[in-house]
Protein backbone atom coordinates (compact mmCIF):
# COMPACT_ATOMS: atom_id res chain seq x y z
CA UNK A 1 0.00 0.00 0.00
CA UNK A 2 1.44 3.34 -1.11
CA UNK A 3 0.34 6.86 -0.27
CA UNK A 4 0.61 9.59 -2.89
CA UNK A 5 1.32 12.91 -1.14
CA UNK A 6 0.57 16.33 -2.63
CA UNK A 7 2.37 18.96 -0.60
CA UNK A 8 2.60 21.45 -3.47
CA UNK A 9 0.18 22.37 -6.26
CA UNK A 10 -0.35 20.12 -9.27
CA UNK A 11 -2.44 21.95 -11.87
CA UNK A 12 -2.61 21.35 -15.62
CA UNK A 13 -4.25 19.32 -18.38
CA UNK A 14 -5.38 15.73 -17.89
CA UNK A 15 -6.18 13.71 -14.80
CA UNK A 16 -3.64 14.82 -12.20
CA UNK A 17 -3.63 11.64 -10.12
CA UNK A 18 -4.94 8.10 -10.58
CA UNK A 19 -5.14 5.99 -7.42
CA UNK A 20 -5.28 2.24 -8.17
CA UNK A 21 -4.85 -0.95 -6.19
CA UNK A 22 -4.95 -0.39 -2.44
CA UNK A 23 -3.21 2.96 -2.53
CA UNK A 24 -3.99 6.22 -0.75
CA UNK A 25 -4.02 9.94 -1.50
CA UNK A 26 -3.15 12.84 0.79
CA UNK A 27 -3.64 16.48 -0.26
CA UNK A 28 -2.12 18.92 2.21
CA UNK A 29 -3.83 22.09 3.43
CA UNK A 30 -3.49 24.98 0.98
CA UNK A 31 -2.53 22.67 -1.91
CA UNK A 32 -4.51 22.55 -5.19
CA UNK A 33 -4.72 19.42 -7.32
CA UNK A 34 -6.54 20.60 -10.44
CA UNK A 35 -7.27 19.61 -14.03
CA UNK A 36 -8.00 22.29 -16.59
CA UNK A 37 -9.83 19.89 -18.93
CA UNK A 38 -10.94 16.68 -17.12
CA UNK A 39 -11.50 15.54 -13.55
CA UNK A 40 -8.63 15.99 -11.10
CA UNK A 41 -8.38 12.56 -9.44
CA UNK A 42 -9.53 9.10 -10.53
CA UNK A 43 -9.85 6.15 -8.15
CA UNK A 44 -10.21 2.45 -8.93
CA UNK A 45 -9.17 -0.31 -6.58
CA UNK A 46 -9.85 -1.81 -3.17
CA UNK A 47 -9.53 -0.17 0.26
CA UNK A 48 -8.34 3.21 -1.01
CA UNK A 49 -8.09 6.05 1.48
CA UNK A 50 -8.27 9.72 0.51
CA UNK A 51 -7.50 12.54 2.95
CA UNK A 52 -8.28 15.94 1.45
CA UNK A 53 -7.12 18.97 3.46
CA UNK A 54 -6.58 21.16 0.36
CA UNK A 55 -8.51 21.44 -2.93
CA UNK A 56 -9.25 18.83 -5.60
CA UNK A 57 -10.89 20.54 -8.58
CA UNK A 58 -11.33 19.89 -12.28
CA UNK A 59 -13.06 21.22 -15.37
CA UNK A 60 -15.38 18.16 -15.49
CA UNK A 61 -15.22 17.29 -11.82
CA UNK A 62 -13.09 16.82 -8.77
CA UNK A 63 -13.06 13.11 -8.01
CA UNK A 64 -14.21 10.13 -10.09
CA UNK A 65 -14.58 6.64 -8.57
CA UNK A 66 -14.95 3.81 -11.09
CA UNK A 67 -14.98 0.14 -10.07
CA UNK A 68 -13.65 1.06 -6.65
CA UNK A 69 -14.40 -1.00 -3.54
CA UNK A 70 -14.41 0.23 0.05
CA UNK A 71 -12.99 3.66 -0.68
CA UNK A 72 -12.85 6.00 2.32
CA UNK A 73 -12.94 9.69 1.41
CA UNK A 74 -12.30 12.27 4.12
CA UNK A 75 -12.71 15.93 3.22
CA UNK A 76 -11.43 17.82 6.24
CA UNK A 77 -12.32 21.34 7.39
CA UNK A 78 -10.83 23.75 4.86
CA UNK A 79 -10.70 21.01 2.21
CA UNK A 80 -12.84 20.93 -0.92
CA UNK A 81 -13.66 18.76 -3.92
CA UNK A 82 -15.53 20.03 -6.95
CA UNK A 83 -15.95 22.06 -10.08
CA UNK A 84 -17.71 25.32 -10.79
CA UNK A 85 -18.48 24.50 -14.41
CA UNK A 86 -21.75 23.61 -16.11
CA UNK A 87 -22.45 19.85 -16.33
CA UNK A 88 -19.76 19.12 -13.75
CA UNK A 89 -19.63 17.00 -10.61
CA UNK A 90 -17.82 17.25 -7.33
CA UNK A 91 -17.64 13.50 -6.71
CA UNK A 92 -18.91 10.85 -9.16
CA UNK A 93 -19.40 7.32 -7.80
CA UNK A 94 -19.85 4.71 -10.55
CA UNK A 95 -19.89 0.93 -9.95
CA UNK A 96 -18.23 1.55 -6.59
CA UNK A 97 -18.63 1.39 -2.84
CA UNK A 98 -17.50 4.34 -0.77
CA UNK A 99 -17.81 6.14 2.53
CA UNK A 100 -17.67 9.92 2.20
CA UNK A 101 -17.06 11.96 5.35
CA UNK A 102 -17.30 15.67 4.63
CA UNK A 103 -16.20 18.36 7.05
CA UNK A 104 -15.25 20.76 4.23
CA UNK A 105 -17.05 21.45 0.95
CA UNK A 106 -18.23 19.44 -2.05
CA UNK A 107 -19.62 21.37 -5.00
CA UNK A 108 -20.45 21.20 -8.70
CA UNK A 109 -23.43 21.35 -11.03
CA UNK A 110 -24.12 18.07 -9.19
CA UNK A 111 -22.11 17.92 -5.96
CA UNK A 112 -22.30 14.13 -5.53
CA UNK A 113 -23.38 12.02 -8.51
CA UNK A 114 -24.29 8.42 -7.59
CA UNK A 115 -24.38 6.37 -10.77
CA UNK A 116 -24.66 2.69 -11.71
CA UNK A 117 -24.48 -0.02 -9.00
CA UNK A 118 -23.22 1.87 -5.99
CA UNK A 119 -23.03 1.36 -2.25
CA UNK A 120 -22.33 4.72 -0.67
CA UNK A 121 -22.54 6.15 2.83
CA UNK A 122 -22.36 9.92 3.24
CA UNK A 123 -21.66 11.67 6.54
CA UNK A 124 -21.85 15.44 6.21
CA UNK A 125 -20.69 18.02 8.72
CA UNK A 126 -19.65 20.53 6.05
CA UNK A 127 -21.27 21.87 2.89
CA UNK A 128 -22.63 19.92 -0.06
CA UNK A 129 -23.74 22.39 -2.74
CA UNK A 130 -24.94 21.65 -6.25
CA UNK A 131 -26.16 24.24 -8.71
CA UNK A 132 -28.65 21.65 -10.02
CA UNK A 133 -28.43 18.82 -7.44
CA UNK A 134 -26.63 18.45 -4.14
CA UNK A 135 -26.90 14.64 -4.40
CA UNK A 136 -28.21 12.94 -7.54
CA UNK A 137 -29.06 9.22 -7.36
CA UNK A 138 -29.43 7.58 -10.74
CA UNK A 139 -32.37 5.14 -10.91
CA UNK A 140 -29.96 2.28 -11.64
CA UNK A 141 -27.65 3.18 -8.76
CA UNK A 142 -29.45 1.22 -6.05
Amino acid sequence: MTTVYYVSDSVGVGVRSTILGSNNLFVASGVVVGSSDLYAVGVGGVDNGLDIHGSVHGELGGLSLLHSTDTNINIWEGGSIGSGNEDSFGIAVNNSSAKIKNFGAIHGETAIDLLLNIDCEIVNRGEIRGDAFAIDVDATAV
